[in-house]
C-alpha cells in the first residue's frame, strides 16, 4: 500500500482552503460592484430627471415670455419668471455639484480586490501544475473564471 506523502496532503488542505477563501473574497467583491452598479444606475436616473426638469423649465419660461408684449415683459418681470428662473438655477447647480459617475474605492473594497487577485494568481498557479481529475478541474475552472469576471467588472466600475 502507498502511502501519501505529508507534504502532497498539506498541499492539497492549502489548495483547498485557498479556493474556498477565493469564493468567499470573490462573493463580497461581487456583492461591493453590484451595489455600486444600483448607485450609479440611481445616479443616472438623477441625472436625466434633473435635465428633464431643465428642459421643462425652459420651456415654461419660453411659453410665458411669448405670452406678453416684448415691452411689457421687460418692464415688468413676473413672479412665475422669477420662480422659473430661481428654479434652472438650482437644478443647475444640483447638476454640476453632483458627485462623478466613476466611483472611488474605499479601503475594504481594495483590500478584497487585492485579496481576490492575489488568491487567484496563486490558484491558477497550483491548478496549472498540480490538479487532476476532471471534476475538480471543472470546480477549479469554474471558481478561477467566476473571480476573473469579478475582477474585470470592479476593473469597470472602479479603475479610471
Amino acid at each position: 500500500m502507498i502511502r501519501p506523502r505529508p507534504s502532497n496532503i498539506q498541499a492539497r488542505a492549502e489548495f483547498e482552503r485557498t479556493l474556498e477563501l477565493l469564493r468567499e473574497f470573490t462573493s463580497k467583491l461581487k456583492d461591493i460592484c453590484d451595489l455600486q452598479l444600483k448607485v450609479n444606475q440611481t445616479r443616472q436616473k438623477y441625472i436625466i430627471l434633473c435635465g428633464f426638469a431643465i428642459v421643462l423649465s425652459v420651456g415654461i419660461l419660453l411659453f410665458l415670455s411669448l405670452q406678453r408684449d416684448v415691452s411689457d415683459f421687460m418692464g415688468h418681470i413676473s413672479p412665475y419668471v422669477f420662480s422659473i428662473a430661481a428654479t434652472i438655477t438650482l437644478e443647475l447647480a444640483l447638476f454640476l455639484f453632483m458627485p462623478r459617475l466613476r466611483a472611488k474605492a474605499s479601503d475594504h473594497t481594495r483590500a478584497v480586490h487585492w485579496s481576490v487577485r492575489h488568491l487567484l494568481q496563486y490558484a491558477s498557479q497550483y491548478y496549472d501544475n498540480t490538479t487532476k481529475g476532471y471534476r475538480k478541474k471543472l470546480e477549479v475552472e469554474i471558481r478561477l473564471n467566476e473571480a476573473e469576471s469579478v475582477l474585470a467588472i470592479y476593473r469597470q466600475l472602479f479603475i479610471p
